[in-house]
Order: C-alpha cells, then structure tokens, then sequence
C-alpha cells in the first residue's frame, strides 16, 4: 500500500523595511513521504523554516515592490524526497523546488559547483547544514532572474548566506578543517573523497 506524501507548510513572519514598506506572512508548502526520507518533520521543520525565512527577507529586500506583487500570484511548493545512492541534488522549475536527500553525514564536508568554472567552495558541518543550504539554494531560483553561471553563482552565495544565518540563530561558529580533504568530481559536483557517497547537485 503506498502511502500518501505530507502536505505541511512553513511560514515567514510580516516583514518591514526601513521607509515603511511591508510584506504579509508568506507560507511554503511542503510535501514529502517521511518514510522513504527517513527524517521527522520535527527534525527537519526548523531547517526548512530558516532556509525560507532568510530567502524572503533577502528577496523583499531586494526586489521590494515586485516581491509583493510576485507573492500574491503564487504560492511556493518544496517537494524533499530521498536521493539515490546517498546523493544529495535539487531542481527548480516554476514555483517548485525539489530537494532530494542524500547521506546524512555528520561530519564537514565540502563541495564545488562544477558546471562553471571559479565557484564557490561551500563548506556543510553537517546534514543539517547541507539540508537548509540547499533548500535556501532551490527557493532561490524562484527570485533570481536569468539563467547559467551568473545565477548560479547568486543561489551559491544565498545558500552560504542562510548557512551563517541559521549558525547565528543557534548560536554556533563553523570553522572548515585547516588541511581540507581533496575534491573529486562525482556525477555533477564535487565532494570529499573520503566519502564518495556523498554528492550534492545544485541545479
């Protein structure tokens, strides 16, 4: 018998800039099958909360009038499954983000974009942190204009952003190991050899 995907939501609280523009609460819709993702929602909900509270915040910020305007038109949905082989990646198409789960590491690992040349090296301490990132990423497809590496570059530094955000809130630092494991190429992005299960694929 299968069993039906979750449908829960997450909400960003009204927002305010300085010169008296505001933004109501928006909500995100999620929807996943607990038992094939093998998470809780209780373990995940905090993670996927702070990823859309800070991509909110930066897109009001940032586009002001046209995230109001973009708000009222349409309602986000993050669709989490669990990825292949230990495999993290995400794909974003419209207002859908999907996120799929890989290996839930608990120890740092790293990865490098590896479609352009020159990206970031992001740095995860832990799944959690993987998690958010890369949900902070997908969400940001929605509010990033154009395509290829210049806006892959934007969601890469917006998911850095929501990393030290949610740090911050909960009260930690991440310091990267001082001598970092080699990178290898696996499918679509690079990780740590130490553990090649572990693959992360932004789209």
């Amino acid at each position: 018998m299968t069993k039906h995907a979750k449908k829960l939501k997450v909400h960003c609280p009204a927002m305010k800039l300085r010169g008296g523009l505001k933004a109501p609460k928006t909500t995100l819709r999620v929807s996943y099958h607990e038992h094939t993702v093998g998470l809780p929602w209780a373990d995940i909900r905090p993670l996927i909360a702070s990823a859309f509270r800070h991509v909110q915040r930066e897109a009001f910020r940032t586009l002001r009038e046209n995230f109001l305007l973009r708000s009222h038109t349409w309602t986000p949905d993050l669709i989490l499954a669990k990825g292949q082989n230990g495999y993290w990646w995400g794909r974003a198409t419209g207002s859908i983000s999907r996120v799929f789960i890989g290996k839930l590491h608990t120890e740092p690992r790293q990865s490098v974009y590896p479609r352009y040349k020159d990206m970031p090296i992001m740095w995860h301490r832990d799944w959690q942190e993987q998690l958010l990132g890369l949900v902070a990423h997908e969400l940001w497809h929605r509010w990033q204009p154009g395509h290829g590496k210049p806006a892959e570059i934007m969601c890469e530094l917006v998911e850095s952003d929501a990393i030290d955000t949610y740090r911050k809130e909960q009260g930690y630092t991440f310091t990267p190991p001082a001598k970092p494991e080699p990178v290898e190429l696996v499918s679509n992005r690079f990780v740590a050899m130490s553990d090649r299960a572990c693959e992360s694929i932004n789209s």
